[in-house]
C-alpha cells in the first residue's frame, strides 16, 4: 500500500537538520515554488522511540502513481518532534 502525501502548508516543524523553523518554512517554500507538481510517496515507515526510517519516493501530480526518485528518510524526534531528517537516494549502477 502506497501513502501519497501532498502538503498545503509548510511544516511548523524543522524538517532539516539544523533550520530553525523560519529557515525550513523559506525552504519548503522555494521547494514548492520549483517542482509545484511535487508528491511524496510513502511506502513503508519502521520506528523505534525516536528514531524513524521511512522508504518511499518522491514524484508529480500528473503521473500518479510513479515514482520519480526513490528516496530513503531517517529520521531522529526530539520531544515528539522532527530534530533531525537525513534523505538518502537510491542509486543504480
Amino acid at each position: 500500500m502506497t501513502c501519497v502525501i501532498t502538503a498545503s502548508k509548510p511544516s511548523r516543524t524543522a524538517p532539516f537538520a539544523g533550520l530553525i523553523p523560519q529557515q525550513s518554512g523559506r525552504s519548503v517554500t522555494r521547494i514548492r515554488a520549483g517542482r509545484p507538481g511535487l508528491r511524496f510517496h510513502i511506502d513503508t515507515i519502521l520506528g523505534t522511540d525516536d528514531l524513524l526510517s521511512v522508504i518511499g519516493g518522491v514524484g508529480h501530480e500528473s503521473h500518479p502513481g510513479i515514482i520519480d526518485t526513490y528516496l530513503i528518510w531517517l529520521i531522529r524526534l526530539n520531544n515528539g518532534q522532527m530534530a533531525e531528517m537525513w534523505a538518502y537516494q537510491r542509486s543504480v549502477p
